[in-house]
């Protein structure tokens, strides 16, 4: 069975090629473990905003008209594992 732990490894934005795989094993799980008699993929034609180095996009905290946080360019990735409870 394919876990949160599983999916979450990698970054997997959508239509990337690791968005397309997680779809389709997710797809063949429905089908040859969990016996569903049909499981479809539909395809969406989306706009997205991604990310450039050039024109990062920003985020920031307003309150009342005053910024009172903006995330830095780039975050630390944390690597830290967390149990669960």
């Amino acid at each position: 069975m394919l876990s949160l732990r599983y999916f979450s490894q990698r970054p997997h934005i959508a239509g990337s090629e690791r968005q397309f795989d997680l779809a389709t094993k997710l797809k063949n799980q429905w089908k040859d473990e969990f016996k569903f008699d049909k499981v479809e993929t539909p395809g969406y034609k989306v706009l997205l905003s991604r990310p450039s180095k050039d024109k990062p996009n920003q985020v920031r905290l307003m309150v009342n008209g005053f910024e009172k946080y903006r995330v830095k360019e780039e975050e630390q990735v944390k690597t830290k594992v967390m149990k669960s409870c």
